[in-house]
C-alpha cells in the first residue's frame, strides 16, 4: 500500500486555499510512508478522511446510493485500499472523494469523471481502471443529489 500513498498525496495537495499550501504538502508528504489503515488518522488541511479500508479482492459492495449508471460487476475488482473523504477548499465547498488505490499497482494514475452523474460517487466508472491496476479517483462535484 505505502508504494502508492503518493496518488492519494497528490490528490489532496491540489486542495485548500494558498495560504495554506507549505503546511499542507508538509502533511500531505507524511502519506508517502502510511499503510491504508493508517490514512485515515492523517490531518490536512481542508480535507477530512472519513475512513481508509483495505477491500479484499471480489468483496466490495457498493452503497445504495451507486446506482445510477449501468449495471456493473463488482465481483472481479482485485484488493484495493478504498479511501472516502471530503475536500473543502472553500468555507462554502464540500466535495466528496473516493481514491481505490490497488495493491498491485501498475504505476499510474485515472481520474474518472461522472458524465450526467455529476452528484455522487461513480463508482462502476472506477472498475476498469482498477482492474487493470490504475489508481483511480472520483468526486461527487460538491454536491449530493441524483
Amino acid at each position: 500500500m505505502k508504494r502508492f500513498a503518493f496518488v492519494l498525496a497528490g490528490v489532496l495537495a491540489s486542495c485548500g486555499h494558498p495560504s495554506e499550501f507549505a503546511e499542507r504538502d508538509q502533511q500531505v508528504a507524511s502519506f508517502l510512508t502510511l499503510s491504508c489503515s493508517e490514512m485515515s488518522a492523517t490531518q490536512v488541511p481542508s480535507v477530512t478522511i472519513h475512513s481508509a479500508e483495505e477491500i479484499k479482492a471480489g468483496e466490495f459492495v457498493p452503497p445504495e446510493s451507486s446506482s445510477n449508471g449501468p449495471p456493473a460487476d463488482y465481483g472481479n475488482l482485485p484488493t484495493f485500499c478504498r479511501v472516502q473523504g471530503t475536500i473543502k477548499p472553500t468555507p462554502g465547498s464540500n466535495i466528496g472523494f473516493e481514491v481505490w488505490l490497488p495493491d498491485d499497482w501498475n504505476g499510474k494514475f485515472l481520474q474518472t469523471g461522472n458524465g450526467g452523474a455529476a452528484g455522487s460517487i461513480v463508482h462502476w466508472s472506477m472498475i476498469e481502471p482498477l482492474s487493470r491496476g490504475y489508481a483511480v479517483a472520483n468526486t461527487d462535484t460538491g454536491h449530493t443529489g441524483s
